[in-house]
Formats: structure tokens, C-alpha cells, sequence
């Protein structure tokens, strides 16, 4: 029995890049916004994360990182699409912009922005880790937090 899943038809990347070339891509995300002030807010399917989706050539793909590739191009290698205007149904390509996803995390107004772990210890350059998972999300570790837990662990271990 052989459990590898299937192969995508093509990459991230190339769906992307096939999609923004398809004549009157940008027309079909502009139909299904909302000007809301600056924002172009979407008001078509949205994930479970309120980021919108829209199906192209049998493909479901981000509203915003197609904006994106219609008017400013390619979405540089290791990079993620920011929302400048924090706003994730915002589908304006002049609120979106391609940073790291650590520059992403440290903008973001949720975990990102907090300046220190659900214990109470700062989260500075003495007292913090990073890790990026292979999708590229980027998370914070607290390090008083982590050598305590493996304190903890080392002592249920040792009886």
C-alpha cells in the first residue's frame, strides 16, 4: 500500500503565476470588493481565518497574494504577503507587502505583538527563540519557560 500523496499540478508559486496572467485577473478580484476607506475589503469566500479565496483554473488560492502578483509582480522566494492595514479581508495591493514571515509575525497585533510569554517574562534578545516551521511560520519560544519545562521533565524522568 502506498500512501504518498499526490503531487499538485504545479507549484505554489506557478499557480500564482498563471492565474495573474489570465486576462481580466484583477477584474475578478475587484468585483467582489467593498471600499471600505483605503481598504478593498473582500467579499467572496474567506477561510476559516477570514483571509479571502478565490477558486482560478480549478485552484484555490489567497484573494490578497493574487492581488498582489496582478499588480506588483512575483512574491519573492521565502517571502509572505503582509497586510500593512492589519486588516485580512483587505485585498488592495497597495495596503500588501512581501516581508519574512518573522517581519510578518512582529507586525501582527495578535501573539506577535505581545512583549512577553502567558508567564510574565519578557520576550527580549536574551530571553527568546525562534523557530520556522517548513511552511515558513515563524513563532517565539519563551527560554525561562523552555528550561524550566525541560527542568521539569529531567526531574518526573529521575523519579
Amino acid at each position: 500500500m502506498h500512501n504518498a500523496t499526490p503531487k499538485p499540478l504545479y507549484s505554489n508559486t506557478e499557480k500564482y503565476e498563471r492565474a495573474a496572467k489570465l486576462p481580466g485577473a484583477l477584474i475578478r478580484i475587484i468585483r467582489r470588493v467593498r471600499y471600505d476607506g483605503q481598504c478593498w475589503v473582500w467579499c467572496g469566500a474567506a477561510n476559516d481565518k477570514g483571509y479571502g479565496v478565490v477558486t482560478v483554473d480549478k485552484s484555490t488560492m489567497y484573494a490578497h497574494r493574487l492581488a498582489y502578483w496582478v499588480v506588483k509582480g512575483a512574491v519573492p522566494q521565502g517571502l509572505v504577503v503582509d497586510h500593512l492595514c492589519r486588516n485580512r479581508s483587505c485585498v488592495n495591493p497597495m495596503h500588501l507587502e512581501a516581508v519574512t514571515s518573522l517581519e510578518n509575525t512582529h507586525r501582527g497585533v495578535g501573539n506577535a505583538a505581545r512583549s512577553a510569554c502567558p508567564q510574565g517574562h519578557a520576550y527580549d534578545a536574551a530571553n527568546t527563540r525562534t523557530t520556522t516551521s517548513p511552511e515558513g511560520y515563524t513563532r517565539r519560544h519563551c527560554i525561562t519557560c523552555t528550561n524550566a519545562r525541560n527542568a521539569l521533565r529531567g526531574s518526573v524522568r529521575r523519579g
